[in-house]
């Protein structure tokens, strides 16, 4: 988010797992929802998952397919990012990959940034129907909270 693209998935000796050299997208949110790992970020037990939302040039779509949900694969430069989706309290369902804890030295890092310190919890856990707050503090971001970057 921070370098305003999406990396596209092109390495295997790094970890990534695809059929297809590029980005993956999908337009039914059902298949977005299952690729949202499903995460515990602040320590508290609780499960949340990130989705992205799109646009995209489909003049440069390189493969689409139904298998796994539908799935679109176009290069980074055909890709922009036009929204972010939180599910708080997503939990996993059984046999469902996902990560119990977070840690920052597996960050994704931008050249010339540092990795993120930790993010806990100072409150107890929201309860359904509770309002919620996401904070997001940027490298570049000055002053106190409440202040302009």
């Amino acid at each position: 988010l921070d370098m305003g693209f999406l990396q596209e998935s092109c390495d295997e000796t790094v970890g990534h797992e695809f059929w297809e050299a590029g980005v993956y997208l999908s337009p039914n949110v059902l298949t977005a929802r299952q690729y949202a790992r499903p995460h515990v970020v602040f320590s508290d037990g609780l499960y949340h998952r990130v989705m992205l939302e799109v646009s995209y040039d489909r003049a440069c779509l390189k493969r689409k397919r139904k298998k796994g949900g539908d799935q679109l694969v176009l290069p980074s430069s055909a890709v922009c990012i036009t929204g972010v989706f939180f599910q708080l309290n997503a939990p996993p369902c059984l046999g469902e990959e996902r990560l119990d804890d977070w840690d920052p030295e597996l960050e994704i890092v931008p050249v010339g940034r540092h990795t993120p310190e930790a993010t806990y919890l100072l409150r107890d856990a929201p309860r359904w129907g509770d309002d919620c707050v996401v904070i997001f503090n940027t490298d570049n971001a000055k002053g106190a909270a409440g202040d302009k970057a």
